[in-house]
């Protein structure tokens, strides 16, 4: 079982794992981005590959692409390109000229960083000298999911005053293929027809290579903002393309307006997708979808129930900083590529479940301080099946208890609930825990992340947890705590969450919430689990 222990948090600083920042204010500004969005464990600016690989010297790197971001097995790689649209007589001349500068030779880095990570992986580097390798391992190349995206930024202006109003985002045209972006002027016909491609039109720019994501100045900050997290993002990212090549988009008039569609529906996995109604093979999604989206009450009433959701973001980056920065109070292995795993676990959760889990930690502290108990516990169990479970702890610390005393304490205690739970959920295969104080110490605040990996529980292992769950009372008294966490809450019914302690028959009776369903079946469902 590998344990992360990070001291308590540091000022910022230069990491003992450097990292790139970007080389331009638009890279720069990329970079920034894609940290809040990523995190700083998985999200890497100009990265470099070793030339040795084809005969070049040690240390001699050449830029890989923009940045990299490499989570699970998906690998995003973005190329910047920050060109001024300028303006001429023919509006044709101008947009081809653009399109190739800030496209095409973005999706050429973006295609030549692909070849290079298929073909040599382990030639990745942080630095131009090539001598610190990027701390997160890349996929097996039969693995792998590439995800290749083009920021074109220096055309929102442009693209504003050609259509008279609007985002300045790039209208999104499936049917516009390669070649077909750049005639914009008639002089070759498509399929005995006018070229279908005209100015501010972006649709498959190389599909024989691969499909790649155009975001614009406006699409940039309006996606990396709205899905900020990296499974949210993915998810997005991979239902787009399956949409666009799917041949069921006739167009969009935005970026924008094609995510509002998509984050107003879901799919039968009741995860968000685009879907159409049955008897329609096609559809143009037209002007004024994100507008009403971002503006309607349940959307706003969103915002507000995830603001807590951030903690959730803080508390990685903490275990993060010390994992790179090699500054672990306590692990099993020093260093990010051994954390990364387990740092992994909390940060594939999309933004509601972020929600969820932030507020059963913060509920956690509150009650804590409000009994005064020495020990509280908090399980939470997965929303879906693979996803962990989790085992929150506080402990306050003894008054006559030195740090590093009372720091061994809270992780043998954390250990021990993690235990006990596993041996009353055969089942859990990635148990996480997470043990915190009550008050600021002199040393700072600080946190304690375990991770048990259920694959390798053995009897023996099964028959000490018993032993230990009889020994310390650990979960033998429990509470299940149910909660209804709507992505899109009704602003005039806030959220709640209800205690049922309800046991034997009682959990037959029907549910008080009206739905006609019994106790055990409804709001009596152990979702977060009190000791």
């Amino acid at each position: 079982m590998p344990h992360l222990v990070p001291d308590p948090p540091l000022p910022p600083g230069p990491l003992a794992t450097p990292r790139g920042q970007g080389t331009t204010a638009s890279e720069r500004y990329l970079a920034e981005l894609a940290e809040r969005t990523f995190l700083s464990m998985w999200s890497y600016p100009n990265l470099w590959r070793d030339q040795r690989a084809h005969g070049g010297k040690s240390g001699d790197g050449k830029e890989l692409c923009d940045l990299l971001v490499v989570f699970d097995k998906h690998v995003l790689i973005f190329s910047d390109k920050h060109i001024q649209f300028k303006p001429h007589v023919d509006m044709a001349v101008a947009w081809r000229r653009w399109y190739k500068a800030a496209v095409m030779e973005a999706a050429n880095q973006v295609f030549g960083a692909e070849r290079w990570i298929r073909a040599f992986p382990s030639r990745i580097f942080l630095d131009p000298a090539c001598t610190h390798r990027c701390p997160v391992p890349l996929p097996a190349p039969e693995e792998l999911s590439i995800h290749r995206i083009i920021v074109a930024r220096g055309v929102a202006a442009a693209c504003r005053d050609y259509f008279g109003g609007g985002s300045g985002s790039l209208l999104v045209t499936p049917y516009v293929v390669g070649a077909d972006h750049l005639l914009t002027d008639g002089v070759r016909q498509h399929d005995g027809a006018a070229p279908p491609g005209g100015p501010f039109m972006v649709g498959q720019v190389d599909p024989a290579r691969g499909f790649v994501h155009v975001l614009d100045d406006t699409s940039l900050d309006l996606l990396m903002g709205t899905l900020n997290t990296v499974r949210d993002f993915v998810d997005y990212l991979e239902a787009k393309e399956r949409f666009i090549c799917s041949e069921r988009l006739i167009s969009a008039t935005g970026e924008e307006d094609l995510l509002a569609f998509y984050l107003k529906r879901a799919g039968p996995s009741g995860r968000h997708d685009f879907v159409l109604p049955p008897d329609v093979d096609a559809i143009m999604i037209t002007e004024g979808e994100w507008a009403s989206f971002r503006v309607n009450p349940q959307r706003l009433a969103q915002i507000k129930a995830d603001e807590c959701s951030y903690a959730w973001d803080e508390l990685i980056q903490r275990f993060a900083f010390h994992a790179l920065n090699d500054t672990q109070y306590y692990a099993t292995e020093r260093g990010a590529t051994h954390s990364e795993p387990a740092l992994r676990l909390l940060a594939r959760e999309p933004r509601t479940r972020r929600r969820v889990l932030s507020q059963a930690i913060l509920g956690l502290v509150e009650r804590t301080r409000q009994r005064q108990q020495r020990i509280e516990a908090r399980m939470v169990e997965p929303s879906a099946v693979g996803d962990p479970h989790y085992v929150f702890v506080v402990l306050r610390r003894r008054s006559a208890s030195g740090y590093a005393e009372y720091r061994d304490e809270r992780r043998d205690v954390l250990h021990a609930y993690m235990e006990v739970y596993k041996s009353m959920r055969p089942s859990a295969l990635d148990i996480v825990g997470i043990a915190f104080g009550t008050e600021e110490s002199e040393e700072g605040g600080s946190e304690d992340l375990l991770w048990l990996d259920g694959r390798q529980w053995t009897d023996d292992d099964q028959r000490h947890a018993v032993a230990l769950q009889r020994d310390t009372g650990f979960l033998s008294k429990t509470a299940f705590i149910a909660a209804v966490y709507d992505e899109y809450p009704d602003p005039k019914e806030p959220t709640t969450t209800v205690p049922f302690r309800a046991k034997g028959r009682d959990r037959n009776q029907l549910c008080s919430c009206g739905s006609g369903l019994k106790i055990k079946r409804c709001h009596g469902r152990p979702r977060h689990q009190d000791a």
